[in-house]
């Protein structure tokens, strides 16, 4: 699945919030796209390149966001509200797609500016689900199964309202509960291991190649939220928390008390820390690095994928794009090189469906690289028609997978393969 809810796509957001200015309109690959997906755990893929890296480096320099927060542990104590999602027809006009997640061929979401999208028919047909009465939808989600799936935006008015919603019924009602922070940008990004135990991260926005933000942490499914860590330019950090230092992604947990947090530096090395105690505290984790790649021009870190709660992946990328591996819960990462990924010849997106299938496109979408064997070795072919303009993939199995192309910039064009990736055809609402 591909990594969407978004390293680039988020921090693009976070600096037109904060500094006033659109957004470039052009950004030829995703630093991250986080797609939660299977019924327990995650399903990613991921979309970087060292060019939009070292773009979104440029823009954040001279962008200043004065903070004064204090590290706290505030409870926040939302009172969720229950929203019912009025009855709405299929349309023909399919709004632009951040994030798209199958759990089959047939059923599936999308994250869209304009609401959140489900089908049980392939995109055939698809319905507008809401969450009703939001407008502007553009944050994070995380799609847990073919009825379940958790929504989080910000609110332009009022950027320090991050608005988190549920549902268990496949879009047909939803639960709301809301998480204020003074410093807040907007919601980075949100992450449950299981029915109760879930992280929020809220950006304070980037500044200069650094970033604050807060984690909030919910034990009741979403009912109450605390903080539990913060860090904030201009405010000594304290032991054990996150450096104020590289643009974050979010924070991607394996169980109710590991996790990581992973971002973009400028330079210095990786951005790669590990917390044991649910995100109070937190430590770099050293990563093995193999020949050629060099962080001395930045380096950007996805954030983990996993299968089990012993298996998972993440991406580095740099002067090269290193596939990282665990096979014991993250205690150890296994670096594989991949077959395309640097300065010179860039990919485009990289999806696993378990840790032994996995997908690879390249970055003018003309090549598809396959793997059976957990990035080991990679066969390669000839996409017919080649996947210009790519912006979203998602691989659903070891045979299916979907991919969002908008060539023009302008028009969502939607595209399915079920022979492994060698044929695809467009999909017809």
């Amino acid at each position: 699945m591909t990594i969407v809810a978004d390293l680039e796509q988020r921090l693009r957001d976070h600096l037109a919030r904060v500094a006033g200015t659109p957004a470039p309109a052009q950004w030829e690959d995703r630093m991250s796209r986080r797609i939660p997906g299977s019924e327990g755990r995650h399903r990613y893929g991921w979309a970087p390149q060292v060019i939009a890296a070292a773009a979104l480096v440029a823009i954040a320099a001279g962008v200043f966001v004065g903070l004064r927060a204090s590290r706290q542990n505030d409870a926040v104590k939302p009172k969720p509200t229950a929203l019912a999602t009025p009855s709405v027809s299929p349309t023909a006009g399919m709004p632009m797609i951040h994030t798209i997640h199958m759990f089959t061929p047939k059923a599936g979401w999308a994250l869209t500016e304009q609401g959140v999208l489900r089908t049980t028919d392939g995109w055939a047909h698809w319905v507008n689900v809401g969450p009703p009465g939001v407008s502007g939808l553009a944050g994070a989600s995380q799609f847990v199964s073919v009825t379940s799936a958790w929504v989080v935006t910000g609110n332009a008015a009022s950027p320090r309202t991050s608005s988190i919603y549920h549902t268990t019924d496949g879009g047909a009602s939803w639960a709301q509960s809301t998480v204020v922070d003074p410093a807040a940008a907007g919601p980075g990004n949100i992450d449950f291991v299981d029915a109760t135990h879930g992280w929020l991260f809220v950006s304070y926005g980037a500044a200069a190649g650094s970033m604050g933000g807060a984690i909030f942490r919910t034990v009741d499914g979403g009912g109450h939220w605390t903080r539990i860590e913060q860090t904030s330019g201009g405010v000594q950090e304290a032991p054990g928390s996150l450096p104020f230092g590289c643009d974050k992604a979010g924070v991607s947990f394996i169980n109710t008390m590991t996790g990581w947090a992973s971002g973009n530096c400028a330079g210095g090395g990786t951005f790669f820390y590990v917390t044991h105690d649910a995100g109070r505290t937190w430590s770099l984790q050293s990563l093995p690095l193999p020949g050629g790649f060099d962080q001395g021009g930045g380096a950007t870190t996805s954030l983990p994928v996993f299968f089990s709660d012993r298996s998972g992946y993440f991406v580095a990328s740099s002067s090269e794009t290193i596939f990282y591996t665990t096979a014991d819960g993250g205690t150890n990462w296994v670096p594989h090189p991949l077959p395309v990924g640097n300065s010179w010849q860039p990919f485009g997106s990289i999806a696993f469906t378990s840790l032994g299938d996995g997908w690879l496109i390249s970055g003018d979408g003309a090549l598809i690289y396959r793997t059976n064997d957990g990035g080991r070795h990679w066969t390669s072919f000839q996409a017919s028609p080649q996947l210009t303009g790519l912006q979203v993939f998602d691989a659903i199995d070891a045979t299916h997978a979907i991919a969002v192309l908008n060539p023009s910039g302008t028009q969502n064009a939607l595209i399915e393969t079920s022979d492994g990736g060698r044929k695809w055809k467009p999909i017809e609402p």
